[in-house]
């Protein structure tokens, strides 16, 4: 394993492809990119979770961390145990092959510090201190060094992943894929509140914000070419426009797929929360993806008029 600081709130953990073993349930291992690693990161997630949540609970009491993260004791605390990823989440963004990571070494373009190689021993003692220019040494750490990996060494890590079978990896491998069949696309008047204030504009969270955009629409029937449309207009009111090719590659990329992928759920802080776009309605505690609620008002609305008639 190694890993180094992202370069601005983050670590990057590496493991080489040589550690993995070629076949895994009689399939290409190189072939299990991405979803072979979401399974790792939501067996990782599960094995953890009870430690995290012992480790949370020792420096913060439950009512310290209701009133820090405004969530109710009741969104905290589940079946009568804390759980810890009501306010943390794993980010699996970067788990994309159309998402690249930042080279060791190179400085981040908004904080200013380079994205240093670390002893993956000693993450907790990281300081920014360290990742700035001025500051910064060659590390005796590398990162992704073949050079230090016994081939095969994860095979019992991946093996025991894919054995793996909880409601985390539902989530991530099964509900997030599931299509809907919508023939025509849904009006805007029926997006949930986090989809309306991603469309006014964003200073920060651009790059998410686009992700949820390019699977929300089209999970509710919008055809390429409006969504192209729909995107090119709301990057004019980002503070910051993401570049036109970016933009158009990460559509086309999603073209390429051939399939519908719902945006992420509600609970994933990463997004809505940590954009600034979690302003929830009456509608909103009924749901648990932006994509329901839209389906759900719709059908109301529908409801409603055929009562009048």
């Amino acid at each position: 394993i190694s890993c180094k600081f992202s370069g601005n709130k983050g670590f990057h953990i590496g493991v080489p492809f040589k550690a993995f073993p070629e076949k895994v349930h009689n399939q290409d291992v190189r072939l299990l990119f991405p979803d072979g690693l979401k399974r790792i990161a939501a067996y990782l997630s599960e094995i953890i979770k009870k430690e995290l949540a012992k480790k949370i609970l020792n420096n913060e009491d439950i009512s310290i961390i209701v009133n820090k993260t405004g969530k109710s004791f009741n969104e905290l605390v589940k079946k009568g145990e804390f759980d810890p990823y009501s306010i943390l989440t794993i980010d699996t963004i970067l788990i994309s092959s159309r998402h690249l990571y930042r080279m060791p070494y190179s400085l981040h373009e908004k904080s200013e510090l380079v994205s240093v190689p670390i002893d993956p021993k000693k993450v907790l003692e990281f300081d920014k201190e360290y990742a700035k220019p001025q500051n910064v040494k060659i590390s005796k750490f590398g990162f992704l060094d073949v050079k230090k990996v016994t081939k095969g060494e994860a095979k019992k890590l991946i093996v025991q992943a894919f054995d793996f079978s909880s409601k985390v990896e539902e989530d991530i491998d099964v509900e997030r894929r599931k299509d809907y069949e919508i023939k025509d696309a849904m009006p805007e008047k029926f997006f949930p509140p986090c989809i309306k204030l991603i469309s006014n504009g964003l200073a920060d969270g651009r790059k998410r914000s686009l992700f949820i955009l390019i699977n929300f629409l089209t999970s509710l029937g919008w055809g390429y070419k409006e969504i192209e449309e729909y995107l090119k207009e709301w990057n004019k009111k980002n503070t910051e426009q993401l570049r036109e090719n970016y933009l158009l590659g990460q559509l086309r990329y999603h073209k390429q797929q051939k399939k519908k992928i719902l945006p992420s759920n509600c609970n994933n802080n990463m997004y809505y929360v940590d954009i600034g776009v979690c302003k929830p309605d009456n509608l909103c505690s009924k749901i648990k993806n932006p994509v329901s609620y839209s389906i759900r008002k719709s059908f109301f609305v529908r409801k409603e008029v055929k009562k009048e008639k």
